[in-house]
């Protein structure tokens, strides 16, 4: 049976680093629910800054329903040969029911605290103007509703990661989970 690991938690809590890790330890695959949104922006060479991202998601979900998204992860993990999935980008409750039906999938809700999120963040600066933002302005963007939506997912999670110590004691926690999950599994 496959075995797929969906990843939420808020901005810069860790959730890439933890997909990597899954990706490179167990040899899985991955999708994120983004990859369709950057796919879209890059066709009409718009940058992939978080108001674009937001709008454009907001957009589909309105025209075309919530549903969406979760049609094309589904297509998408019908296409993946890996035993391991790993699914990152989940936002909604909507997209969260629609992968808990699904035999094999487990998920994984990863908790940092809001200060180290926010170093985090302006150090990667992995979207334009994350170096530049102050704490206020990340604050902010922490708690509009794209990102309350997440937060709320917590309770669903089948585990929840802590995150505000070192890259070593997170990804040794991550390690735990992913062998038990793994060894049940299969």
């Amino acid at each position: 049976m496959k075995t797929i690991i969906g990843i939420a938690g808020k901005i810069a809590g860790g959730k890439g680093i933890a997909a990597e890790h899954i990706i490179s330890r167990y040899h899985a695959g991955s999708i994120d629910y983004s990859q369709f949104l950057y796919q879209i922006l890059d066709i009409f060479d718009v940058p992939h800054e978080r108001k674009n991202i937001n709008a454009l998601s907001i957009f589909l979900r309105a025209t075309y329903g919530q549903k969406i998204f979760n049609n094309a992860v589904l297509r998408e993990l019908e296409q993946r040969k890996e035993d391991v999935v790993v699914l990152t980008g989940i936002r909604r409750g909507q997209e969260l029911d629609g992968l808990s039906a699904i035999p094999g999938f487990v998920f994984l809700y990863i908790e940092s605290d809001i200060h180290t999120r926010y170093e985090r963040n302006r150090d990667a600066a992995r979207k334009p103007g994350d170096a530049e933002m102050s704490f206020e302005q990340f604050a902010e963007k922490d708690s509009d509703d794209s990102n309350r939506t997440i937060e709320g997912l917590k309770t669903r999670a089948d585990h929840v990661i802590e995150n505000n110590g070192t890259t070593d004691e997170f990804l040794e926690r991550l390690d735990l989970i992913c062998s038990d999950l793994l060894y049940l599994h299969h």
